[in-house]
């Protein structure tokens, strides 16, 4: 069977993932931060990879935000500091070293997935028939000729690939693999033969990098009857590969063929990343802490083809979706993260407890449910169990039979419901686990959070669920996002999972829903977009006794930190429900997520609109041009964060250079910004030009160099009189008046001779009345400028 890696697809634009979505982020966590320089591991380039010059987003995922608030008790979890949590901003690599990683199967094939007498490979292309020589591309007419497919169990081989009875060489050549990420590709493949009797029947193998010409593998090229044999190549390097193998074989029922391809490659894996300037957030990589870094992939457009999502959160890398496009993002397609946030909690492993225990908030006993995943990353096998919530995830249930909490966000996720004890209302004190907290005080466009996970459902009968995973985060910065033509209905979606019924133990609960951030500038919507980071619904218990049922999860947030879309757009944060605690009319339900966000200034809906990002200025364009012997300076920025003021440097050799300008910024806007400076006496030769930006915290970006080749001998320059007695006069641009001319004159032979140059009244007097009568020449030099004008003295 054909063993494609996923990496391939993504030449095209997208990458395929599960279930028809598809992956164009890279993933990697950080272990430490010294200065500029991140040291990594758990990379995941899968779908993308990190490369130098390229933009990326650094992530504080989760943070050591409980302090002392780790006793026995309902304070447990509670928020001490937020520290760095949720806070990320962008950047760009500088350089990278990689480590190299074990051998990877790149490409693989047996052909055991293809019908005799096939003559292409099907699905993925992978193999294609042609001729070599002065066969006509296919094969020849003929009885017992043909090249496909074979049977070759009579001859002791499975299928494999042959040219049979041809009377000139057939040739199967590969698709074109590409082999970028690997540092060293070994290639083999099985060479066959049955009735070869002479030399002139042949099986070669043949490999081209990047469309070079080909190259024999080692024990690539047999003739006669050599049986079988593996020709080989090993430290092949390159960004492509493909395969060519060419069968001869003159005789009826005898073939030539090939099998069990094999190409295999050292990846070569990043294990730190430098970049261009140290960060402007401080980033903790401790115990209980979480750093990621994301590839931040930069388009001029991008029209989507599949729908995108992101990897799940594993607890070190994932659970981000970011896109950057400088013009315009075109969705045909759904952006989704739900439940790629914080996981769930799992059921206690062991199926025991009895009555109510409502007091046990921590432990490590496999008789309590697991909490939810948060923002504070725990360590410590002591604080995996039981219903005190820690952070944003929902607590665990308690025995017996209690519900896990919901996840929070935005709001808090909801408790999960009271446990067994007989009675119609069960537990009296709750035993259900705690939701997950409120995070809203701390929400902004520069820092965001995956949703909580739900807390699991305590079990004795292995009925019970693991609690839902909270929805990601998703990151678009865009000058413009647009439909085209009617469409049924796209979606943004962040939200978190819901469970669904369990038998007669705890539900689990749901996961808080995630985070939406745009920084977008224009909307052009011709048909309806939803945008949601819902919390999930928790688990109902399917049980005529009360049990408890899982806590709904907490709602999610969605950020504009650009303009906010008129029409054909809408919004939507509902909070999860809590599950029902039993079939019985008095059972009730687990309690819902919240409704209201604990932060008095945040909006109830969830939608926050004109909140200034974290992302920093976006230059659009940046361009010079000569105009009437002056340079134009034109910029463009889609919005600012915190940006004072724009510097323009002036340089003659791009090398040393001297402030020319400075310009004012607009601080923060989402608005387009332009500008423009005229340099009204440029240097009379190439000028070049660098802008930077400064923020007001006196952080600085530069950008692009331009040059400006002024055009100063457009037309010829005049030199009057001409015949003359050996004194005349040259005509100069104003700008070369002031410039640092040379003036020289030579004879026909090319030799130097003596000239009186001076300067009055706005030109160049030349006095050469000592030369003797004839022809010369007068050279002009400004710089690389040269003008060779002919005289005559007479």
């Amino acid at each position: 069977m054909k063993n494609v890696l996923v990496y391939f697809a993504i030449l095209s634009g997208v990458s395929t993932a599960a279930q028809g979505q598809s992956v164009i982020n890279a993933y990697a966590k950080v272990t430490n931060v010294s200065g500029a320089n991140l040291s990594l591991s758990n990379v995941n380039e899968t779908f993308a990879t990190f490369e130098a010059g390229e933009k990326v987003l650094v992530m504080q995922m989760q943070d050591n935000v409980i302090g002392s608030n780790t006793g026995n008790n309902a304070n447990f979890g509670n928020i001490s500091t937020i520290g760095s949590a949720g806070l990320y901003e962008e950047a760009t690599i500088q350089s990278v070293t990689e480590t190299a990683g074990a051998s990877q199967t790149i490409w693989s094939e047996t052909f055991e997935d293809q019908a005799f007498g096939t003559t292409t490979d099907n699905g993925i292309t992978a193999w294609s028939l042609g001729c070599s020589g002065a066969t006509p591309c296919g094969v020849p007419a003929g009885s017992g000729r043909s090249a496909n497919v074979y049977d070759g169990s009579g001859a002791g081989y499975s299928r494999l690939i042959v040219g049979n009875n041809v009377s000139n060489p057939v040739k199967w050549s590969s698709e074109v693999l590409d082999i970028s990420r690997y540092t060293s590709v070994s290639i083999s493949m099985l060479l066959a033969q049955a009735g070869y009797d002479n030399g002139s029947d042949y099986v070669r193998a043949y490999y081209s990098v990047n469309g070079s010409a080909e190259q024999i593998l080692t024990n690539g090229n047999r003739s006669g009857n050599f049986g079988a044999v593996s020709a080989t190549a090993s430290g092949v390097s390159g960004s492509t590969l493909q395969l060519f193998v060419y069968i001869m074989n003159n005789a009826t029922n005898d073939f030539g063929g090939f099998d069990n391809v094999l190409v295999t490659g050292t990846p070569g894996t990043p294990s730190s990343i430098t970049l261009t300037s140290s960060l402007a957030n401080t980033y903790n990589t401790g115990a209980n802490s979480s750093v990621q870094i994301i590839s931040f992939p930069e388009y001029t457009n991008y029209t989507t083809t599949a729908n995108l999502t992101a990897l799940p959160w594993d607890g070190n890398v994932g659970g981000v979706f970011a896109i950057d496009v400088n013009n315009t993002l075109t969705l045909a397609n759904n952006i989704s993260v739900n439940a790629q946030g914080f996981t769930g909690g799992l059921p206690n492993p062991t199926g025991d407890g009895t009555g109510c225990d409502a007091a046990t908030y921590i432990t490590n006993s496999n008789s309590y449910a697991r909490k939810g995943e948060s923002i504070y990353k725990v360590t410590s096998t002591n604080y995996r169990a039981a219903r005190g919530k820690v952070a944003n995830g929902g607590g665990g249930g308690n025995f017996h039979n209690a519900g896990g909490g919901g996840g929070g966000n935005y709001t808090t996720g909801g408790a999960g419901g009271p446990g067994w004890d007989g009675s119609t209302g069960g537990c009296t004190p709750t035993s259900g686990g705690l939701g997950g907290l409120d995070l809203s005080s701390y929400i902004n466009a520069s820092r965001v959070f995956l949703g909580g996970g739900g807390g699991g459902g305590q079990q004795n009968n292995g009925a019970s669920l693991t609690g839902g995973a909270g929805g990601g985060i998703i990151i678009i910065r865009a000058s413009t996002i647009q439909t085209n033509g009617g469409c049924g209905g796209l979606s943004i979606t962040a939200n978190g999972a819901s469970k669904g019924l369990t038998g007669n133990d705890g539900g689990a609960g749901a996961g808080a829903g995630g985070s939406i951030v745009f920084q977008v500038n224009n909307w052009s919507l011709s048909c309806a977009v939803t945008t949601e980071a819902k919390g999930g619904n928790g688990s109902s218990v399917n049980d005529g006794n009360t049990h408890g049922g899982g806590g709904g999860g907490g709602k999610g947030v969605i950020i504009f930190s650009g303009t906010v879309p008129a029409t054909n757009f809408s919004t939507s944060n509902a909070q999860g429900t809590g599950g029902a605690n039993g079939t019985n009319g008095g059972a009730g339900t687990a309690v819902a997520g919240g409704t209201t966000p604990s932060s008095a200034t945040a909006d109830a809906d969830g939608v926050m609109e004109s909140s200034s990002g974290v992302l920093p200025v976006e230059l659009l364009n940046w361009n010079g041009k000569e105009v009437d012997h002056q340079v134009l300076l034109t910029w463009t920025t889609a919005a600012e964060k915190n940006n004072h003021y724009f510097t323009i440097e002036r340089s003659s050799d791009a090398k040393n250079w001297e402030i020319f300008e400075i310009v004012e910024g607009a601080g923060t806007t989402d608005r387009k910004m332009y500008y423009d400076l005229v340099d009204e006496e440029p240097m009379p030769s190439t000028n070049y030009y660098r802008l930077s930006q400064t923020d007001y915290d006196g952080t600085t970006e530069v950008f692009e160099i331009v040059s400006v080749k002024l055009d100063l001998f457009a037309t010829n320059l005049l030199l009057y009189p001409n015949p003359s007695n050996g004194l005349f006069k040259i005509k100069l641009p104003d700008v070369l008046l002031e410039a640092d001319y040379a003036i020289q004159m030579f004879d026909v032979n090319g030799r130097a001779v003596e000239a009186n140059v001076s300067q009055e009244w706005g030109e160049v007097v030349v006095d050469a009345t000592s030369l003797s009568t004839g022809y010369y020449f007068v050279k002009v030099a400004v710089g690389s400028y040269v003008q060779n004008i002919k005289v005559i003295i007479d």
